[in-house]
């Protein structure tokens, strides 16, 4: 079956595949982080063998298609790092009211 070209290609590094098998065959990180890996892996254009889809990936480590395409997007976007980890980016905004606006309210 054939899938659709990704917004959000996967192409790994020699140095990111290195640092992601390193990461499995450790078995010291926390099972998401590893599954996260294993995934990247898995959707990385640049992996020899055959290409997997997303529902393949999804059925295979029991996870959401969703899961397997918010991680995708998450490499793309913000890097290596975060695709790992599931850290919520947080927007900074700027205070409301400062303390002399406060203790008025107050």
């Amino acid at each position: 079956m054939r899938e659709r070209p990704h917004k959000h290609e996967i192409e790994l590094s020699q140095e990111q595949r290195f640092v992601l098998l390193q990461l499995i065959s450790s078995g010291k990180a926390p099972a998401r982080q590893l599954a996260h890996a294993r995934i990247l892996l898995k959707i990385d254009r640049n992996a020899p063998g055959p290409r997997w889809t997303d529902e393949q990936v999804a059925e295979a480590f029991e996870m959401s298609r969703y899961t397997v395409i918010r991680i995708r997007e998450r490499f793309v976007t913000h890097g290596l790092d975060d695709a790992l980890t599931h850290r919520l980016h947080t927007q900074t905004r700027a205070q409301a009211l400062d303390g002399e606006q406060e203790a008025h309210l107050i």
